[in-house]
């Protein structure tokens, strides 16, 4: 089982919660138990109601999602404000394209 074996590499006292969305705003049986206990621990940091605190979450994630199909779809339409030097990046990886991932 996948989910065994990446949580045989986690930390002592972590877990690895798989974050599945579906393309119709559905999740994971496990992803929906995350962003529970999430909302809730913030909702009660921040002393505001569960409901809303996990409805801006569930906006926020959406808003994400979109923008990287949007960035995926139709590339990076902004100015690039400076260059990267990749020559010190130390990972190994050398870009092979002018995409928005290798600037």
């Amino acid at each position: 089982d996948k989910l065994t074996s990446y949580n045989d590499g986690v930390l002592e006292k972590a877990t690895f919660v798989p974050l599945v969305y579906t393309t119709t705003s559905g999740m994971g049986p496990q992803c929906t138990n995350f962003h529970k206990q999430f909302s809730q621990l913030i909702a009660d940091k921040r002393h505001k109601r569960y409901s809303d605190v996990m409805n801006h979450l569930g906006t926020c994630l959406r808003f994400s999602l979109l923008r990287s199909t949007l960035i995926t779809i139709r590339g990076s339409m902004g100015k690039r404000l400076y260059a990267q030097d990749l020559s010190n990046v130390a990972c190994n990886l050398i870009p092979h394209g002018k995409t928005y991932e290798s600037y």
